[in-house]
């Protein structure tokens, strides 16, 4: 879990480059605050400009094959890393993204 603080054009301008941060961004909720501002941050996201479903699902698969490559062969391991082994947290998390970006909710 982390937080950081930006303006709506911040975020904007950042989540458009790194999918890391759109991801984030996409999974933000609301706890206290402003919460026009939240929803303005939700509709931006939601944008198909943001990025795309077919741009998200690729940026996201390419996440998946990377770390893929980084963790290959750890299945048979006796402490495999369960977060991020093929098959482990990263890979329902994956599933859970597109879902979530794919919807629109």
């Amino acid at each position: 879990m982390g937080n950081s603080v930006r303006t709506l054009a911040q975020c904007e301008s950042e989540g458009k480059q790194d999918i890391t941060i759109a991801t984030n961004l996409l999974e933000a909720r609301f706890l206290a605050g402003n919460r026009p501002h939240f929803d303005a941050l939700n509709e931006l996201v939601k944008r198909a400009d943001f990025w795309s479903k077919e741009d998200f699902f690729n940026a996201k698969v390419q996440e998946q094959i990377e770390r893929y490559q980084r963790y290959h062969n750890t299945a048979y391991n006796l402490e495999p890393d369960i977060k991020f082994s093929p098959g482990g947290l990263r890979d329902l998390h994956l599933l859970y993204w597109v879902a979530l970006r794919h919807s629109g909710l």
